[in-house]
């Protein structure tokens, strides 16, 4: 109900049934033991659904994380361990808490809106004088910005090209791309979350780690087959970031299907391929839920379409292409908590039917799962996503098949020196 009220908003239309306005609650009822989570209709002020979250622990406040960090160094096998690393005297101990816990939003009642906008072309006679560029340094106070998402333009070299033998004349266009970015911190690490949208109609997902180093001390001279030495005693272990995109697609409605494509030589044919050198491509619908990995072998890529909607020009279905970047999947044992609270990192694509609370590939409560929660968990009935081409309705929100795909990154860390 949702998507089609946004639509109609935007395209200014006669607006349908207003969607319900709901709102999740988590307390704790007594103690911190006793954990719940509601969903309460604002507008009856009534109980949508109710959860038992005991056993798992909500976000953490820093009245909570002060004692959380003292309980911590007051905690004997904490203090056993301090002593084996035989400290030189003066040391400080410093207790860095995981304050995540459930995933959720801080304030979906704020949208973003473009306040101002870069000039095309400056002139010399209008640009800033070099008091003005550097005015900001004198400034007290900076302005704070509670929500920010960096919207900006970059050349990315040549769109196009062709030179013309005959004519002698050649033709280039320069290639811009649209950027809008945003940048998390997570404990060490700051990840770069940028959408890159080119003239050629593609968008490119791109996810960069930078930050503080994650390191373990080493016995000098010492070398380990599992990290590689990047100071004096200091280590820094291999280990992988994963990432799972999540994409809700509308694409000329919400009636869209899954399939996959691949490239495969075509047979002998005196008519087709009478010189052996023509390929195809082949796809098959995805019918129902399921995980699919990457073939470099056969160029398999997926596609979203609207079987409902035809390209004018190729008079075929409309769709978009994805196009995972190759990786390796997740190396973690699956015994290990790595595994078992990651679900989706076992494979590169996945396609599932839109249920509510089936937000987030890892679950809820990634850090406190003991597994069975995620991607995986939830198709293993394999629930049909519909007929090619059909959209499945509820009475709560479009059932519109969803689709994601997960992508790895390999840290291997190689000191340079700067001298």
């Amino acid at each position: 109900m949702l998507l089609p009220y946004l639509e109609a908003e935007h395209l200014r239309q006669t607006l349908p049934q207003r969607p319900c306005r709901e709102a999740m609650v988590q307390f704790f009822s007594g103690t911190s033991e006793h954990f719940y989570e509601v969903v309460v209709d604002l507008e009856r002020a009534s109980i949508v659904s109710e959860k038992d979250l005991r056993g798992y622990h909500s976000y953490t406040d820093f009245e909570e994380q002060t004692c959380l960090e003292q309980s911590c160094l007051h905690d004997d096998r904490i203090l056993k361990a301090i002593v084996k690393f035989d400290l030189p005297e003066g040391a400080v101990i410093s207790v860095e808490p995981w304050t995540y816990a459930p995933d959720g939003v801080e304030n979906a009642t704020q949208r973003l809106t473009m306040v101002s906008r870069i000039p095309e072309a400056i002139c010399k006679a209008s640009r800033p004088t070099l008091t003005q560029a550097t005015s900001c340094v004198l400034l007290i106070s900076a302005p704070k910005f509670p929500i920010l998402v960096c919207c900006h333009e970059v050349d990315d070299g040549i769109l196009w090209k062709h030179a013309n033998c005959r004519t002698q004349n050649a033709v280039v266009a320069k290639s811009r791309v649209l950027i809008l970015q945003t940048i998390i911190t997570v404990a060490k690490y700051e990840y770069i979350i940028a959408f890159h949208f080119t003239q050629a109609a593609s968008i490119r997902y791109e996810v960069r780690a930078t930050g503080i180093l994650s390191t373990a001390p080493i016995e000098i001279n010492e070398q380990v087959p599992y990290g590689k030495v990047v100071a004096p005693g200091v280590m820094a272990p291999y280990h992988q970031h994963l990432f799972s995109l999540r994409i809700d697609p509308w694409l000329d409605g919400q009636k869209s299907s899954f399939s996959t494509s691949e490239s495969v030589p075509m047979p002998l044919d005196q008519d087709t391929s009478p010189f052996g050198v023509g390929y195809r491509t082949r796809g098959s619908i995805i019918e129902s839920e399921s995980a699919r990995d990457l073939d470099i072998t056969k160029a398999r890529t997926f596609r979203v379409l609207n079987e409902k909607s035809i390209n004018p020009m190729s008079d075929r279905t409309v769709g978009y292409e994805i196009v995972p970047s190759p990786a390796q999947m997740l190396l973690a044992h699956p015994s290990s908590f790595h595994s078992r609270r990651s679900e989706f990192a076992d494979h590169a694509f996945w396609v599932t039917r839109y249920h509510d609370g089936e937000l987030f590939a890892a679950g809820d409560h990634t850090m406190q799962s003991q597994g069975g929660q995620g991607i995986a968990s939830w198709i293993k009935g394999e629930r049909s996503v519909g007929p090619s081409g059909t959209s499945i309705s509820s009475s709560r929100a479009s059932q519109c098949r969803r689709r994601g795909y997960s992508s790895v990154a390999h840290f291997r860390h190689h000191p340079q020196s700067t001298g």
